[in-house]
């Protein structure tokens, strides 16, 4: 049966194998595209002392890039994890 529009198939979309190589790519590069879009944005509204929430964050990269130079208070992560 194909894929549907409201069942997607997240562990084909995000598996082991892909975090290994966008964790990769991010330490190599850092932040880029969409996620590099959000951080500009998130630093733009402010951060500071605030609480970030990021579902479907994939790697961490935007918790990563706010808690550390940032200042925000906290930051969590929510996705499926790869298994």
């Amino acid at each position: 049966m194909p894929a549907s529009c409201c069942k997607p198939d997240y562990d084909a979309a995000f598996n082991a194998r892909t975090a290994r190589r966008e964790l990769a790519a991010y330490r190599a590069s850092g932040a880029r595209g969409s996620a590099l879009r959000q951080i500009d944005a998130i630093r733009e509204a402010g951060v500071r002392g605030s609480s970030i929430l990021d579902i479907g964050g994939g790697v961490g990269v935007i918790g990563l890039e706010q808690t550390v130079p940032y200042a925000a208070r906290d930051s969590r992560g929510a996705d499926q994890a790869a298994t």
